[in-house]
């Protein structure tokens, strides 16, 4: 993927997870850790969203960190996508929330789907981003 491409799909990323509003816990998955980062950078630079209210979940996280991560209760969370697919990622709402958006490019396009969560807690199945 050029860079060119990647800078367009993490730009995409960003401004549909901004989009989204406050209501929701967004769960932002990036193809790979480089546009994982660039998503990032977006989101704090461009979109002015303070580096405390984002989760970055990278490939040197081990398992106990990420559930340390995730408990901090992050309106964004940033995870590349075979993180979320191959290991435990067990996501916290926020208070005054009671859906996730996860946030994805796939087939050419971002999609964003919506998640009523009936308790404080989601998990996506394993694969469910495959």
């Amino acid at each position: 993927m050029e860079t060119e491409e990647k800078g367009s799909i993490a730009s995409a990323l960003a401004r549909q997870a901004v989009a989204e509003g406050e209501g929701a816990l967004k769960v932002i998955v990036a193809p790979d850790g480089d546009l994982a980062g660039m998503v990032f950078t977006l989101l704090t630079r461009v979109h002015q969203v303070s580096k405390d209210k984002i989760t970055q979940i990278g490939h040197s996280c081990s398992d106990q960190q990420i559930d340390q991560l995730l408990k901090q209760k992050c309106p964004f969370v940033v995870v590349p996508r075979d993180i979320i697919d191959n290991r435990p990622c067990i996501f916290f709402l926020p208070a005054g929330t009671s859906r996730l958006v996860a946030v994805q490019f796939l087939d050419g396009e971002i999609f964003s789907m919506p998640i009523a969560c009936e308790g404080v807690e989601f998990q996506f199945k394993p694969g469910w981003f495959s």
